[in-house]
């Protein structure tokens, strides 16, 4: 696992005892933790009583991008250690500590990782055509090529606990496809854009 070298920046900022005590460290980690596995009633950073808010927040936003990577990445504990230990300078005891806490809930956030964006469909394949309407009674229809569009989508199933495919069928103009299209590829720059940010 790769990270960035502001993550590994934010994440050193643990290392100041003067900043971040043990308890205070342990408290932060824990809420991390609480918040990745949904879990309820988790207190706020704000009650942690540290002196610069700021850096507290900068180093919970790491602790969630750290944890979240590493279940993404399916690393063990002791993988985790080492990264911590050698890439970003943490003592023996916060990065047992930290990498204690995720091998308990490893699967759980990889379960709840798994399942995020998956109630939306995936879309997996396209099919289409095109037809060229000559003349229509329609008003709707404009002389020139109408685009048959067949997207097929993958949904996971929760009680079959597999992919369901659909499809989603729609007619559209040249015009509405250069826009669908258009959209798509801003779409796609900007999750590229996102994914080199981290």
């Amino acid at each position: 696992m790769i990270l960035s070298e502001d993550l590994k920046k934010s994440l050193s900022l643990s290392n100041n005892i003067n900043t971040i005590n043990d308890q205070v460290y342990k408290n932060l980690v824990e809420i991390c933790f609480n918040e990745l596995c949904r879990v309820t009633d988790v207190p706020n950073i704000s009650s942690l009583n540290i002196s610069k808010p700021d850096v507290a927040k900068e180093i919970h936003a790491a602790f969630l991008t750290l944890i979240a990577k590493a279940a993404r990445n399916d690393l063990r504990s002791d993988t985790l250690i080492n990264i911590l230990s050698n890439e970003c300078g943490f003592s023996s005891n916060r990065a047992k500590y930290l990498s204690d806490l995720y091998e308990k809930n490893r699967i759980k956030l990889q379960i709840i990782l798994g399942n995020i964006g998956t109630h939306l469909p995936n879309i997996v394949d396209v099919k289409w055509k095109m037809d060229f309407v000559v003349k229509s009674s329609d008003v709707r229809l404009q002389e020139g090529p109408i685009f048959s569009i067949n997207l097929i989508t993958e949904t996971w199933d929760k009680e079959s606990e597999s992919n369901k495919r659909d499809s989603i069928d729609f007619l559209c103009t040249t015009q509405e496809l250069q826009d669908l299209v258009y959209k798509l590829l801003e779409v796609m720059r900007h999750c590229i854009k996102i994914g080199n940010e981290r």
